[in-house]
């Protein structure tokens, strides 16, 4: 990409729609992406995320949470090269940005179920980590030592 676009603030208006009219312009958006030449793509995915890292973090957990559902009802096979133009374009985003999108994509899917979580990794591996990595660990009882220390005995 040679030249960096400026954030899609269209985009970004989507955060202020109900989420199931959001939902529905994105998953239009996807389409519409998919038709577009690679490069296109790409520069029209990194203003997409660039407007939306403008957003406040509480609407940008709802947005992200809105995207991610609707690439589980989107038709995988006529959007396939968006995806992999998106994982192309987390991969030549600044360090802050790429982390931004990482943290944000994990606070959206909690409460997603580990079957929604585990096509969304399979789909975003560098935004969505795998379930077991989203579930809380259960309780490990503490390992009693057989070493008694004597501290404090004279």
């Amino acid at each position: 990409m040679a030249e960096t676009p400026m954030a899609d603030q269209g985009w970004a208006r989507l955060a202020d729609v109900d989420p199931a009219e959001r939902e529905r312009q994105m998953g239009a958006r996807f389409l519409e992406l998919a038709k577009l030449p690679e490069e296109e793509r790409r520069n029209r995915l990194l203003a997409m995320s660039l407007a939306a890292n403008t957003l406040p973090v509480d609407k940008r957990v709802d947005f992200a949470r809105s995207y991610l559902l609707e690439w589980l009802q989107i038709d995988l096979g006529a959007v396939k090269p968006v995806v992999a133009s998106y994982n192309a374009v987390m991969d030549q985003m600044s360090g802050d940005a790429a982390w931004r999108r990482v943290s944000t994509a994990q606070a959206a899917v909690r409460g997603m179920t580990p079957d929604q979580q585990a096509k969304l990794h399979d789909l975003f591996p560098r935004e969505v980590p795998a379930v077991s990595l989203l579930q809380p660990k259960a309780a490990q009882p503490e390992e009693k030592s057989g070493r008694k220390w004597g501290f404090g005995k004279k």
